[in-house]
């Protein structure tokens, strides 16, 4: 993910947001960890909204990139926004 960040931020002038939710994404309890996608990917589309409430900039401005369930995620928070009338710009899995 550090590599990837540094990747993104040399290509362009741009905020990038890491989220760290190994505490939540257990092996052990997969099945668990799968539906929690949901929760995270709502508080993802949250922080969303709030960013673009503040920054006056639209959905379509945000890429959302996840790996493995990560990707699960992305689409839960793009669908999420989808409902409220906003459209990512993108999402990568």
């Amino acid at each position: 993910m550090k590599r990837m960040k540094q990747a993104l931020l040399k290509k362009e002038a741009m905020n990038v947001i890491v989220v760290h939710w190994n505490a939540g994404m257990n092996i052990l309890h997969y099945y668990q960890a799968a539906a929690d996608t949901q929760l995270v990917g709502a508080q993802i589309a949250e922080l969303i909204k709030f960013l673009i409430r503040h920054s006056h900039n639209s959905a379509s401005r945000y890429h959302v990139i996840g790996f493995s369930l990560g990707a699960h995620i992305a689409g839960h928070a793009g669908r999420r926004l989808q409902r409220d009338g906003k459209m990512l710009g993108r999402i990568s899995g």
